[in-house]
């Protein structure tokens, strides 16, 4: 375990920049960012007219996601790009297990970032994983994509069960075929 410890360390010091690429392309994917569903939604979180969630769609039309990591640091942060995942700057800890289904990054000063897709079957088992009703046009067998992002230092996060954005709160919200889900100026 202490030899793991060192290596990580390391490698943090030669390498400033790690990178990946998550292969879940689809046609159809649900967005489940802070609490919250966003279903067939190209900005899925959008700060000061800028996407900081957001989806594009390829040339086969697959859907790709992009993610730009939030922070109050000057530290370069990660960034998911069109699928492939980028992280500069000195991370404490990054977790990408070879089946491409998992991103976690965590940096020194608090800032979080984690990303996994996973397949669902049905709506019973969408609502067994997250207690929600699901509505009667979407469509299954769907792939999810969870995003939770920690802005450290702020009121900002995008947590496994809900959104904090300054002192409100949104959860279980479903976000259908709109162009923006939460538009925060």
């Amino acid at each position: 375990m202490d030899q793991l410890k060192v290596l990580k360390l390391e490698g943090r010091d030669r390498n400033q920049q790690v990178a990946g690429r998550f292969n879940w392309m689809r046609q159809q994917i649900l967005a489940v960012v802070g609490g919250n569903f966003y279903y067939e939604v190209p900005t899925i979180i959008e700060i000061a007219e800028r996407p900081v969630i957001w989806w594009n769609r390829g040339e086969d039309g697959l859907m790709l996601l992009n993610v730009q990591m939030l922070s109050t640091s000057s530290e370069p942060r990660a960034w998911i790009e069109d699928n492939d995942w980028i992280s500069e700057g000195v991370a404490a800890d990054i977790e990408s297990p070879p089946s491409g289904k998992l991103l976690r990054i965590d940096y020194l000063s608090g800032d979080q970032l984690r990303v996994e897709f996973m397949e669902v079957d049905s709506p019973e088992a969408l609502t067994a994983m997250y207690g929600t009703q699901v509505p009667p046009d979407v469509e299954f067998p769907l792939t999810i994509v969870e995003v939770q992002m920690e802005v450290a230092n702020t009121s900002l996060s995008f947590s496994a069960r809900e959104s904090r954005v300054g002192g409100g709160v949104i959860r279980g919200s479903w976000m259908l075929r709109c162009q923006v889900g939460i538009c925060i100026q």
